[in-house]
């Protein structure tokens, strides 16, 4: 059951990657060696981006979503 819903998350290409793990654990250690790296430059970039940023004249939602965004979108 775990299988199938990591299986069903992921795009073909990591799916095909991971396909032939025996289990879920297996499988999740496989993506964690290969996504679980943290990128330094990226991360300093990301938070000086969030730290610069200002609410201005945008309401507390919009500029919320802006830098959530920032952080998923740049962390991926």
């Amino acid at each position: 059951m775990v299988m199938s819903w990591i299986l069903n998350v992921l795009t073909k290409n990591v799916v095909d990657s991971i396909i032939y793990a025996k289990s879920a654990r297996q499988m999740w250690v496989e993506l964690e060696e290969r996504f679980g790296h943290i990128n330094g430059a990226k991360l300093y970039q990301v938070q000086k981006e969030i730290c610069s940023d200002s609410q201005g004249t945008r309401d507390i939602a919009t500029y919320f979503t802006e830098v959530k965004s920032l952080w998923v979108n740049e962390m991926i």
